[in-house]
């Protein structure tokens, strides 16, 4: 996966000692890559907020799966 630049993401923070100060939903110890990797692996928005990650949301799920479309390159998936 492409490193992504998550610092303008609201739903995400950065802080050292959480996660190795990996990238994580705010307020939550979520990996931010976790629920793309997730999406792309054919999870849907509704499954990761509502039941993979239960107390997400999909609304945000959604959010964070979007950042990266919008805000810098994403890999391109092998054919």
């Amino acid at each position: 996966m492409t490193e992504i630049d998550w610092s303008h993401c609201e739903d995400v923070e950065r802080m050292r000692g959480r996660r190795s100060g990996a990238p994580v939903v705010e307020h939550r110890r979520i990996r931010a890559d976790a629920i793309i990797e997730e999406f792309e692996a054919g999870v849907t928005p509704e499954e990761i907020g509502e039941e993979i990650r239960d107390g997400l949301g999909s609304k945000r799920a959604r959010r964070i799966i979007a950042y990266p479309r919008t805000h810098g390159p994403h890999p391109q998936p092998y054919a």
